[in-house]
Formats: structure tokens, sequence, C-alpha cells
């Protein structure tokens, strides 16, 4: 089965360290974390901390996301902030979403979900672009093997740096078709 984790990683460690039986049932993880040659999506206003590219889902738990990186075999795609930041809310996509919205009760939805974060500065759809290379992975260009840990302690805690010694993870850096992404994003809530 392929896993979508759209939030830390302590989930699928724990699980992995009490049934390691389990790894072995897993073909992939499509992970939406990190970051690497952006800003992090923690508000430093609201949350100060010292590792400014820190993104929520490996600070939440560097252990557990620099275990799931160092102590399974299991392929990782990563969807950092690099190429999450690519998929904006877009002032083209939320009118479309809008105006969808007074026909389909789900675009209402969302149209409404997403006017509550729109003036945020730091708010992209992180999770949604993550979740549509599931269907659509020709919209990105190829992912990238990089050798990384995650670091666990000190002022970069959260990190994920570059490691020689490390295993490779599978990192997607450019969402390449961004039009085709917002249309069958719209296309998929039309409901």
């Amino acid at each position: 089965m392929t896993l979508l984790c759209l939030c830390p990683a302590t989930p699928i460690a724990q699980l992995l360290q009490k049934r390691p039986d389990l790894e072995a049932k897993i073909a992939e993880i499509v992970w939406m974390a990190g970051a690497w040659n952006v800003k992090g999506n923690l508000d430093p206003t609201t949350l100060p901390v010292a590792n400014l590219y820190a993104e929520w889902n490996v600070f939440w738990d560097p252990p557990a996301s620099d275990w799931l990186i160092r102590e399974t075999s299991v392929k990782i795609t990563v969807f950092p902030l690099d190429v999450t930041d690519q998929a904006k809310l877009d002032p083209d996509f939320l009118d479309a979403l809008d105006m969808q919205g007074k026909v389909y009760p789900f675009s209402n939805l969302a149209a409404q979900s997403y006017a509550l974060v729109s003036d945020e500065p730091f708010y992209e759809m992180w999770d949604v672009v993550t979740t549509c290379y599931l269907a659509h992975p020709e919209f990105f260009d190829p992912a990238q093997p990089t050798q990384m840990r995650v670091e666990t302690m000190g002022d970069k805690e959260g990190a994920m740096v570059p490691d020689a010694d490390a295993r490779a993870v599978d990192v997607v850096f450019t969402l390449a078709q961004q039009q085709a992404f917002y249309d069958y994003v719209l296309q998929q809530i039309a409901r």
C-alpha cells in the first residue's frame, strides 16, 4: 500500500516501532514534510523557534521524522515546502472556486474554508498539492534522490539536512504544471 502522510511522522514511526513486520506491506510513503531552500511555515510571531526554516510536520517530532528516514527501508517521497509553496492560494483559483461554490456544496465549503486563511502570507495548499501527486504525478518534475537526516536538537531542530551517510529519499521540488493542478482541484470539488 501507499501511505499518504499529511502530518508529523509520529503515528507511522510508533506503529512501525511496535510492529516492524508491517514495514514490508508499505510500498511507499508520500509525505508532506520539511523545507530545503525556502523559509518554514511556522509563524515566528505566534511560535518563537530558532529554526526559521522549520516546517510543522517535521518540527513537531524531529526524532520520529529522523527515525522514519534512517531506520526504515520504505520508499519515501517527500514534498517539502519548496514544492508545496508553488501551490499558492491564487486569486484566479479562489475566484473560480467561489463561482463554482454557487452551484456545488463541496466547492462552497472549500471556498469558505480558504477565505478564512487567504490573507495569511505563509498559507499555501500544502496537503492538497501533495495529495494530488497520487493521481497525477505527471504534474511534477521527477523526484530527486536526496540523502538526508533530520536535526533532532539545537538551533536547527526539525531541519532536513543533507547527509552523505544517510539513505536517499525521493524529494519533489517542482510543480511543473500549476494550471493543470488548479484545474484538477476545481474538477474534484465540483460536487
